[in-house]
């Protein structure tokens, strides 16, 4: 009996030993079986997803897989920066994403950088730097800069390396701007000074020769007398060149404004005389309308001519001449809506997406 018993034990101890080395945990679990890689059922990877339901590698692996090969650095640099927390902000998550989706050249980490860097500039800048307007562009050497929220020094060296390139390939704008301060808020006061050496006289010296690119370089940032910046900018718009157009149009009220109550223009335009020039009221009718006229013509000219980063910007303005839903624009022109339809969606077309937005209200007005 006891023979019986002992053989038994060791049947079922034999089985089990032999259970657990082809896989079997004893406890329940067993392996899944080896599949023919053939037979499996291919899965989209889902990657755009809630961050609570990454690990912070899963997240990490996940965006390396759909980003561009050197778009790593920057998230590198990113999470080096901030540490690995940065995993758990869905703001982060989701304006990496974005940034990626419209082809940013690095990740931008929340609402406010994403929209410096891809639609409005810093600080004032009328357009976005990724459309390569050089005062955009220097701008986001104060936005990047030591002790501020996006403090980056890698991001900054992206756009003064953009910058310099630019002055080195010809663009007069930035060898103009690398030798002022805007500049050396970017590239430094080093880079600028060598940059006043090698630029500047030439840019003056064109320009007062005639170079319409010279003159709006000149007029836009080597000129501190705003009148005598207005006449320079006039001379490079009489010449063709859209930008010149859209800059005059914005200095020109300023010939009207600067003046005293006598109606002599205040030629010291520092901040201490600010309190002493007109408002749009104070000028009179006649006064509004001449303004009105060569704003006009400025902005319509710089459409026309369709050679510059402020092409949309310009048939947007004239549309606003014409769109009888605007009423803010100093008169010049009759209220006309298929005109100002028209202009719309010249913009529209040239880029802007304030455009589309007027268009499809007066369509429907």
């Amino acid at each position: 009996m006891w023979l019986i018993i002992i053989i038994v034990v060791i049947v079922v101890v034999v089985k089990y030993q032999k259970k657990k080395n082809e896989g079997g945990s004893g406890t329940g679990y067993n392996a899944p079986p080896v599949q023919n890689p053939a037979q499996k059922t291919p899965q989209r990877v889902q990657y755009v997803q809630p961050v609570h339901q990454y690990t912070r590698k899963d997240y990490f692996d996940g965006l390396m897989a759909r980003m561009p090969a050197y778009a790593g650095d920057w998230l590198r640099a990113s999470v080096a920066r901030k540490g690995e927390a940065i995993y758990d902000s869905v703001e982060f998550h989701t304006y990496v994403t974005k940034s990626v989706e419209e082809k940013l050249p690095y990740f931008c980490e929340d609402e406010e950088e994403y929209d410096v860097v891809s639609s409005r500039g810093y600080g004032g800048s009328d357009c976005s730097p990724m459309r390569g307007e050089v005062a955009a562009i220097c701008s986001m050497g104060t936005f990047y800069s030591e002790g501020m929220k996006h403090d980056s020094p890698e991001k900054k060296k992206y756009w003064s390396d953009i910058i310099i390139r630019k002055a080195q390939t010809g663009d007069r704008e930035a060898q103009a701007i690398l030798c002022t301060n805007s500049g050396s808020l970017l590239v430094g006061k080093e880079v600028m000074n060598r940059c006043k050496q090698q630029y500047e006289e030439k840019l003056r010296t064109d320009a007062a020769n005639g170079d319409r690119y010279a003159q709006l370089a000149v007029g836009r940032f080597l000129t501190a007398d705003d009148f005598e910046r207005i006449e320079i900018l006039a001379k490079a718009a009489n010449k063709g060149l859209t930008d010149a157009c859209y800059w005059y149009a914005n200095y020109v009220p300023d010939m009207f404004l600067w003046r005293d109550e006598n109606g002599n223009l205040i030629k010291d335009t520092s901040v201490s005389n600010f309190n002493h020039r007109r408002t749009w009221q104070d000028l009179s009718d006649s006064e509004r309308g001449e303004l009105g006229r060569l704003m006009f013509q400025a902005y319509w000219r710089g459409s026309d001519c369709a050679n510059g980063i402020f092409t949309a910007e310009c048939a947007f303005n004239v549309a606003e001449y014409y769109d009888p839903t605007e009423d803010h624009v100093v008169a010049s022109v009759d209220k006309d809506k298929s005109i100002a339809i028209f202009w719309y969606q010249k913009a529209a077309d040239a880029g802007m997406s304030l455009a589309k937005t007027h268009l499809e209200y007066l369509r429907n007005k």
